[in-house]
């Protein structure tokens, strides 16, 4: 039997393919949220456009959650700089930047970034799967979008136990996580551990951008912490 609020959000989902032409883009981060928004979408839009914000291009972590997609669903998805990477790169966060680029450097944020996704594409209405039940950080970013005309958040009222039912109910297997907020991969020191110790080869991709990075290995040898 199938649980009330998958129910529901299949309801909605179909409803908001025929408000929205069949046609819908995907916030896909490789997280379990965004999997089952994924998933809904592809159950009920006829077009579906997944996309992804990356701090930086060509990791392999990052690449092995694409080729489940392409494998599962048949679809390619696009890849665009995720907003952390401006604003790393204009604080010096792990890296040197000169005064010149910290002046000159635009606030790049994600509103600008879903606004070039809908004019690349042709396609406005974003799927995200923001929860009002996730983190502080994440709960403050979707309150902020909430509003956003074109996106849409079908798992709003969703608790983990519900996207963990869904993907069991559907057999999606349960993604791999390096304590990342939003990006598979960020700057803070969970993910950048998490990386180092399973994915060393892009442990060192990511040093060539922030060379200072290896810095939380370091303290983390310092003091022992396991």
């Amino acid at each position: 039997m199938e649980y009330t609020i998958i129910k529901e959000a299949n309801n909605f989902m179909a409803d908001m393919a025929k408000k929205n032409n069949n046609a819908c883009l995907v916030a896909f981060s490789g997280g379990k949220d965004s999997l089952v928004c994924l998933d809904l979408a592809c159950r009920h839009f006829k077009r579906v456009v997944p996309f992804f914000m990356s701090l930086i291009p060509g990791l392999c972590c990052i690449d092995e959650k694409m080729a489940i997609v392409k494998d599962r669903y048949g679809l390619d998805i696009l890849r665009y700089p995720h907003f952390l990477l401006f604003k790393a790169l204009k604080y010096s966060i792990y890296c040197r930047t000169s005064y010149k680029i910290f002046n000159e450097l635009e606030d790049f944020g994600l509103t600008a970034i879903y606004k070039a996704i809908i004019s690349d594409t042709g396609v406005d209405t974003i799927i995200n799967g923001s929860k009002e039940t996730d983190s502080l950080w994440r709960r403050q970013k979707y309150f902020k979008f909430m509003t956003f005309e074109n996106v849409i958040y079908p798992l709003k009222q969703w608790r983990k136990i519900d996207v963990l039912s869904y993907l069991k109910i559907y057999k999606i297997p349960l993604p791999s996580s390096s304590g990342a907020q939003s990006t598979g991969v960020d700057l803070s020191t969970a993910s950048l551990l998490w990386l180092y110790d399973n994915y060393p080869d892009d442990f060192e991709r990511l040093q060539a951008y922030f060379p200072f990075i290896g810095a939380v290995v370091k303290r983390r040898e310092y003091y022992g912490i396991k």
